[in-house]
């Protein structure tokens, strides 16, 4: 299945990768397409790991982000500044994140597991993606099981997940 996702003038088409799709929530089967290249024509670089270098455009960055949007629209921003570092524990939720905030389609890998959804749901609430957040509570309501529900109100209350915290107790 080719598309087209109408993101630039280029008129550029990509092949979608097989998954299964739940919710708003793409569950990749090739967990390679994940896997993002640092070739393009981004005027922002995203350093996700000391090796890995993500090409973006602050537009598309911008608009799922209002922590993006506040960063990236002044005038006041030099070349080095457009580097930005986006550090968690895990690069693979990183990964996640900055290709939902370029596609506003959310990829996750079939293996991903409540710890990823936990530190995914952090990395939304830091920067400001609130659509995402919400995937990512109902995702975690969705697959919470009565020995977590403990853990999660914890988590629920300290982050205020208002949904995650209705369904814990």
């Amino acid at each position: 299945m080719q598309t087209n996702l109408g993101l630039n003038k280029s008129q550029e088409t990509f092949e979608l990768p097989q998954a299964v799709r739940t919710f708003g929530v793409c569950r990749l089967l090739d967990e390679q397409w994940l896997e993002i290249s640092n070739k393009g024509d981004g005027d922002v670089t995203i350093e996700v790991s000391s090796k890995t270098l993500i090409k973006s455009k602050k537009s598309l960055l911008s608009l799922n982000s209002t922590y993006f949007k506040n960063m990236l629209n002044n005038d006041f921003m030099t070349p080095e500044d457009l580097i930005l570092r986006i550090k968690s524990w895990n690069d693979t939720v990183t990964k996640v994140f900055v290709k939902f905030l370029e596609y506003d389609v959310l990829f996750v890998p079939i293996s991903f597991e409540q710890e990823d959804w936990i530190e995914l749901t952090l990395l939304s609430k830091y920067y400001h993606v609130k659509r995402l957040t919400n995937i990512c509570e109902y995702e975690l309501i969705y697959g919470m099981n009565p020995d977590d529900s403990l853990d999660l109100l914890k988590f629920a209350l300290q982050n205020k997940l208002k949904s995650l915290e209705s369904h814990c107790v």
